[in-house]
């Protein structure tokens, strides 16, 4: 009875509470948040736009009771330009990473710039927008990810492309190599634990039972990744972000 009891309060405190939390609250906060991102976006107000998204960020992980524990942080060298490159577990992942990198220009789906002010929003943010079925916009979008890297921030991508369906990392797409090409940037790994099991691609609940964790990894030079073919650079920099990741073939419950 005392381990039935027990077992009853982790499930509230692991799983019930915090689904209710991220369902009944997190969106409604997003939203709230969303007011004063987009205004200051207008005023131009950058530097304190990366404040509150570095604090909407934390703030996520925070109010279900957890934090993220973040492994080599000093990797990362303050005011240097890397493409940081991460396995894709959850949609959380990205204010996962912005509570490390709250100056990075993220790459991603053209058809966000389409959503009224939320545009705006992006735009301030160095948002570089791609579009994989256009080859122009693609090229338009590897030189905006150079002059982005230019200008000191950091160029953050998931070269899966899309979330895993089981956990696995899967093979890395190039577009992130022909960036490193045109702008000769180191790559900085990154590896995400524990998010696969807290909100995976098709899972409806919270489950705050694993640890979360992000793995900096030792950057890898641009000059050296550069000498290699370009399956090669996708290999190493696989091989160099799944050499740090926790996943183990479970049963999902």
């Amino acid at each position: 009875m005392r381990n039935k009891n027990r077992d009853l309060k982790t499930l509230l405190i692991r799983e019930i509470l915090p689904t209710l939390i991220h369902y009944c609250l997190h969106y409604v906060f997003t939203m709230i948040m969303l007011i004063p991102v987009i205004l200051f976006s207008l005023l131009r107000f950058d530097a304190l736009n990366r404040l509150l998204l570095k604090f909407w960020a934390h703030s996520l992980f925070w109010s279900m009771g957890r934090r993220l524990h973040i492994t080599n942080r000093n990797y990362i060298e303050k005011g240097k330009s890397y493409i940081a490159v991460m396995n894709h577990t959850s949609y959380l992942d990205i204010p996962a990473v912005m509570t490390v990198i709250p100056n990075g220009a993220w790459v991603g789906r053209e058809k966000l710039l389409h959503l009224p002010l939320f545009n705006i929003m992006l735009k301030r943010l160095k948002y570089i927008p791609i579009e994989p079925s256009s080859w122009r916009k693609s090229l338009e979008a590897i030189r905006l990810a150079a002059e982005r890297s230019n200008e000191g921030l950091v160029i953050l991508m998931f070269p899966e492309g899309t979330r895993t369906d089981d956990g696995s990392i899967a093979d890395f797409r190039k577009g992130f190599i022909r960036i490193l090409r045109e702008s000769e940037t180191d790559v900085l790994p990154i590896t995400i634990n524990g998010l696969y099991y807290w909100k995976s691609k098709y899972q409806r609940h919270i489950n705050t039972t694993e640890q979360l964790e992000i793995v900096i990894g030792r950057p890898l030079e641009a000059d050296k990744l550069l000498e290699l073919s370009d399956s090669e650079i996708a290999l190493k920099v696989k091989e160099a972000v799944e050499s740090e990741y926790r996943y183990s073939k479970r049963t999902e419950g």
